[in-house]
């Protein structure tokens, strides 16, 4: 312990006059008391740079549902809360990006929806996407395919949704493709595109109003091929 308290006089004198950097002598003192007394130093936290993925639910507003199947059997919130909880237990597994999923939003009206999922989005840092999961819905039954919203303006935005919609026609190549489509103020979902800080997408992977689109995506594989689809569709745009 002599060693250790000659050591600690001189490391105290070294850092006297720049109080800036006590948060370093104080891990190193910590470091040399454990080595004097024999004890292992504490395990390191590695640090966790994996790109930050939003995963939010649609109607996730107190009231709020979104709109029904064709058949009446779910609505979008229920539908779109397992395919998100799956999809980041998924993400998490791989360890490529880190997952957060938000499907309970707080504010009474939509604008203040949005407001509290920018604030809650922005406590998280540097976000690399935000995806909020949506199924589609038209007074036509005719009414039918995918399609991906963006704010027009955001040119990674565009190239995302492109990824998406491409990815889409590789799982579902019988789907009919609507692409990418870019949103401006007034339109439809032009609140949470351009409110948000982050890079934004709203997907509608089918009409919901759709009796043959519902047919492919309330089956399990279905669902099943939902979730490995946007998962690759999220990895392949951020990484």
């Amino acid at each position: 312990m002599k060693l250790y308290r000659l050591l600690f006089d001189k490391i105290n004198e070294l850092y006297k006059n720049s109080p800036e950097l006590h948060e370093h002598r104080d891990v190193t003192l910590e470091l040399l008391k454990n080595k004097a007394e024999g004890k292992d130093p504490p395990p390191t936290q590695e640090k966790d740079d994996r790109p930050i993925v939003v995963v939010a639910v649609g109607h996730s507003r107190k009231g709020d549902s979104g709109a029904t199947t064709w058949d009446g059997s779910t609505n979008e919130h229920r539908y779109n809360l397992q395919i998100a909880t799956q999809l980041c237990e998924l993400l998490e597994e791989s360890e490529l990006v880190k997952p957060v999923l938000l499907s309970n939003y707080g504010g009474k009206t939509y604008s203040q929806a949005i407001r509290w999922l920018s604030d809650k989005v922005n406590s998280l840092g540097t976000v690399a996407l935000v995806v909020e999961l949506h199924f589609n819905s038209a007074g036509n039954p005719k009414a039918k395919g995918s399609e991906f919203l963006f704010w027009h303006s955001s040119q990674k935005g565009a190239q995302f949704a492109q990824h998406f919609s491409q990815k889409m026609t590789d799982f579902f190549p019988t789907l009919v493709e609507r692409g990418p489509k870019p949103i401006k103020s007034g339109q439809r979902g032009a609140l949470f595109l351009r409110k948000l800080a982050p890079v934004c997408l709203l997907l509608e992977p089918f009409f919901g109003s759709s009796a043959s689109d519902w047919k492919i995506f309330k089956s399990t594989r279905g669902k099943s091929d939902l979730v490995r689809c946007y998962f690759e569709a999220i990895v392949e745009s951020v990484l």
